[in-house]
């Protein structure tokens, strides 16, 4: 299926959806409308703080009028509260900004993120990178630093979550800073022990021993930072609370952007034409010959989470653009040159979400 929509004229996928009208603006005119707020991203904290804060009011979740339901959308998260029961509460992520995503998705024991191992260092390594819908920056970290990026920006729309990432940022640097400080400590160890060995054995070259085991450590230590270094680390990567969808557009920026299991709140929450501008977007976000690594949810996780609010509800039912029709989208109508399936399936991660992933090229 997915090679039949790669080589599927336009007019073709403009046949495809007739059923249904297409509840949007046309695909050029979002483009265009993306193209003319091309007046740069707000690079002032406050700004994206403000934006978010302001956000409540333009959301989906106030638009539908939750709250005159018995419903309530606080942080990106939607409460359910019964009317028999006011202190039970059902927590609804209407933006898919779960708290425990990394949790439930993939076997605990990993010690990384299984998606990791299909990226191409070529991608990241010293390359400016976006991360969209970063939850709490797991997979942004891993990538800057196992890649060794350039600069590594990630963002999300729920500011607990880009708390959390900060955090989680902040622990990886400590982390790499005491391994590191371990290991100084092991090589003057093992090498003040072969040299008091070697100086009771009367062994004249006891001194070269010493030095060919501080190479050893120091080669050991070398594999395992073989990306960036805790200070780079820190310095290379930053969180940003915001919506992308309502950021300016800042033309030729990144070298790759990164969006994983992002495009199905998008639609829920803004329906194609949000899909659209989300494309488009990226499109100008990225210098020529740039890169989008994108993993797409299947239709049939949008029907599992219709009815998280209203305004979902309302724009699953008016999509007529389906998660098969993203390569003929972003290279017919977006203008990226060319696509590839990187992996059909992610192993070690729960049935639900071993979704493919895909190459777009500039």
């Amino acid at each position: 299926m997915i090679f039949y929509i790669q080589t599927c004229t336009a007019s073709t996928f403009q046949a495809k959806m007739p059923e249904k009208n297409l509840n949007m603006k046309t695909v050029k005119q979002v483009c265009a409308q993306t193209s003319s707020e091309s007046h740069g991203l707000q690079d002032d904290e406050g700004e994206h703080q403000k934006a978010t804060t302001n956000e409540a009011a333009a959301t989906p979740a106030a638009a539908c009028g939750c709250e005159q339901q018995g419903l309530a959308s606080v942080g990106g998260e939607r409460l359910t509260v019964s009317n028999k029961n006011k202190q039970k509460r059902k927590r609804e992520f209407i933006y898919g900004n779960y708290d425990r995503y990394y949790g439930y998705r993939f076997d605990h024991n990993l010690s990384e993120d299984p998606r990791l191992k299909f990226f191409s260092r070529d991608w990241v390594e010293g390359k400016d990178c976006l991360d969209i819908g970063c939850n709490e920056g797991v997979v942004t970290i891993s990538l800057a630093q196992k890649f060794a990026c350039g600069s590594m920006v990630g963002v999300d729309i729920d500011p607990k979550l880009i708390h959390r990432a900060r955090e989680n940022l902040r622990r990886k640097v400590e982390d790499m800073q005491d391994e590191r400080f371990r290991g100084s400590l092991r090589m003057e160890q093992s090498a003040e022990q072969s040299d008091l060995q070697a100086l009771d054995r009367g062994d004249e070259g006891f001194g070269f021993r010493a030095n060919d085991h501080k190479s050893k450590e120091v080669s050991r230590r070398e594999s395992l930072d073989d990306g960036l270094t805790a200070e780079k680390l820190l310095e290379q990567v930053e969180f940003r609370t915001q919506n992308y969808l309502e950021t300016y557009v800042k033309k030729a920026t990144y070298d790759t952007v990164i969006c994983l299991s992002v495009t199905k709140w998008i639609q829920l929450n803004w329906g194609d034409e949000g899909l659209i501008k989300l494309f488009s977007k990226i499109w100008q976000e990225l210098r020529p010959g740039g890169m989008l690594v994108l993993e797409p949810q299947p239709w049939t996780s949008y029907e599992k989470k219709r009815r998280v609010s209203e305004v979902a509800k309302k724009h699953f039912n008016e999509s007529v653009i389906r998660p098969e029709d993203f390569p003929n989208v972003l290279t017919e109508k977006i203008g990226f040159k060319s696509w590839q399936e990187i992996s059909s399936a992610v192993p070690h991660s729960t049935t639900a979400f071993s979704r493919p992933l895909f190459l777009y090229h500039k």
